[in-house]
């Protein structure tokens, strides 16, 4: 049975971190239209003074009104905290999530390469609810809060 190009890669992703092989075919998530990426930067003039005169994208601020606005999540940036082992990075990376989900009603997706994405949870449900063993009903309940917001890689 031959496989097309998305059942190719999906083989080689339950194969990772082993070998990939460069000939999958990807042209399964390829677009229609070619786009040209190299633009003039005049392109850009609206979209830059939209930026100075603070009219343009607005993104989601921290949950802390301390940070007066010197930190913002947009669309199509990328964030990463890293730091020590045990400095709270994971505490804090919670508290955002849950201010993103529950009072700006974002979506989030989360990868964590240090732990699997039950303990991600677990962790994040913990600080959400406030209980380290809550009964059945209580995670359902934190489930179907979070079903539509998050999201998480399974590494």
């Amino acid at each position: 049975m031959k496989l097309n190009g998305k059942e190719q890669l999906e083989a080689a992703i339950m194969n990772f971190p082993g070998y990939v092989n460069d000939n999958i075919d990807l042209t399964a998530f390829m677009e229609d239209e070619q786009k040209h990426r190299v633009r003039n930067a005049w392109e850009y003039r609206d979209r830059l003074r939209d930026l100075i005169l603070g009219s343009g994208e607005v993104g989601q601020s921290m949950p802390w009104d301390a940070f007066g606005g010197k930190m913002e999540f947009r669309k199509s940036e990328m964030t990463l905290w890293a730091g020590f082992k045990g400095h709270g990075k994971s505490v804090i990376i919670s508290q955002v999530l849950e201010h993103l989900m529950d009072k700006c009603e974002q979506k989030v997706f989360i990868i964590s390469p240090e732990f699997p994405a039950h303990r991600v949870l677990y962790r994040l449900m913990v600080q959400s609810i406030g209980q380290r063993y809550p009964d059945a009903n209580l995670l359902d309940m934190w489930l179907e809060a979070v079903k539509d917001q998050l999201w998480i890689y399974d590494q």
